[in-house]
């Protein structure tokens, strides 16, 4: 009896082995990149102005932010916000009497092809320059939408490589790819390389930027499962 089962065992055994090995599940990773030009220009500004009282020096940047948003409202399509308002004191040394400083930052957002500002823009900014505006960043970002479709184009490639990874391990073990099991996707956009010209508000001509493209990357990892070769 002993001698039975344990042939039955052993034959049973035998019949599962070839499922076992039936199928190999991969994990396989990638990362595809894409470069897309910018499509809008990004301009960041700041007023700051000094006086000897809190409130004489927050009118006066006032005044000039007021100035600044009327002539970037000259601009068509130009976004002009307004952001970090605030107020410090520093005593000199030797002095008594604190001087009080308001700063507040302005914010320009124009589509534009390639991110490179157009002449009105560069007139803006001079202008601007030119009223006691301190030019802080001047660059070529993508847009959302923009942004958006260069990720797809990242990920499509990224899947491509998936494919032809899978494709091979599945020839080279004579099997054949069943499918996707899990995908698990990640993207990043690193900073857009660059050529600034930056402009202190002691500077007056019109800058220049010259941007390049903006890489736009996505990693994938997969879990592939491959059966037999029928």
């Amino acid at each position: 009896m002993q001698i039975l089962r344990g042939i039955a065992v052993t034959a049973l055994l035998l019949l599962l082995a070839p499922l076992a090995l039936a199928q190999t599940l991969l994990t396989l990773n990638a990362t595809g990149q894409t470069q897309a030009m910018p499509d809008e220009a990004v301009a960041n500004l700041t007023v700051q102005v000094s006086a000897a009282q809190a409130a004489l020096a927050q009118a006066r940047v006032n005044k000039a932010m007021n100035k600044a948003l009327s002539l970037a409202h000259g601009v068509a399509g130009l976004t002009a916000t307004t952001a970090d308002y605030n107020t410090y004191s520093i005593t000199p040394q030797n002095s008594k009497q604190p001087v009080f400083t308001a700063r507040q930052t302005l914010h320009l957002i124009l589509p534009c092809k390639d991110g490179v500002p157009p002449p009105d823009l560069r007139s803006l900014l001079s202008a601007l320059q030119q009223n006691g505006l301190m030019l802080n960043e001047l660059e070529g970002v993508l847009s959302m939408a923009g942004h958006n479709q260069a990720r797809q184009a990242a990920i499509v490639n990224a899947l491509s490589q998936i494919r032809t990874q899978a494709d091979a391990i599945a020839n080279t073990l004579h099997q054949h790819v069943m499918g996707i099991k899990t995908l698990r996707v990640t993207t990043s956009s690193p900073a857009p390389l660059i050529r600034m010209q930056a402009m202190a508000k002691a500077a007056m001509p019109a800058p220049q930027s010259s941007p390049g493209a903006v890489i736009v990357s996505a990693d994938i990892t997969a879990e592939i499962e491959l059966s037999q070769a029928k």
